[in-house]
């Protein structure tokens, strides 16, 4: 096998790897906040699916880094000459990983942000308006 396709994926499993460390990182973290938001029989699968999206998103900027440059296609005699230049490339990948799982992790946190804070206003007007209705009913007692 080339030098070449060795150095990709290597940066590829290095991807993976970092997809992984957020996997079990954030997914113990996470299970009080799915527990909160979704309840008890929900929240493992959407844990899960949050996890796993994690990976994926790890994965996809591992695999968006260019072993290319501007003119395309013949540049990879070019990166495959230079070990030092496969190198950088396939950092490149990890940082991807790195970016694209934070990312995805920050927005994850703004959404379940707006949806806990959306929920608790719900249920909190629930027990309010149920609180009012009895006490208008012993009221009239």
């Amino acid at each position: 096998m080339p030098t070449f396709l060795w150095f990709y994926l290597a940066g590829l499993t290095a991807a993976v790897a970092v997809g992984f460390v957020f996997y079990y990182v954030l997914g113990a973290s996470c299970a009080p906040l799915f527990e909160k938001l979704f309840g008890d029989r929900a929240a493992p699968l959407w844990g899960r699916s949050f996890r796993m999206l994690v990976v994926t998103c790890a994965l996809v900027g591992g695999l968006s880094a260019q072993w290319y440059g501007c003119h395309g296609y013949e540049d990879y005699q070019q990166v495959e000459r230079d070990p030092r230049l496969m190198f950088q490339k396939s950092t490149e990948q990890v940082a991807g990983a790195i970016r694209s799982a934070s990312g995805f992790v920050m927005l994850a946190a703004a959404m379940s942000a707006i949806t806990y804070a959306c929920l608790w206003r719900r249920r909190h007007r629930q027990t309010n308006a149920s609180g009012d209705a009895e006490a208008s009913t012993n009221a009239k007692r």
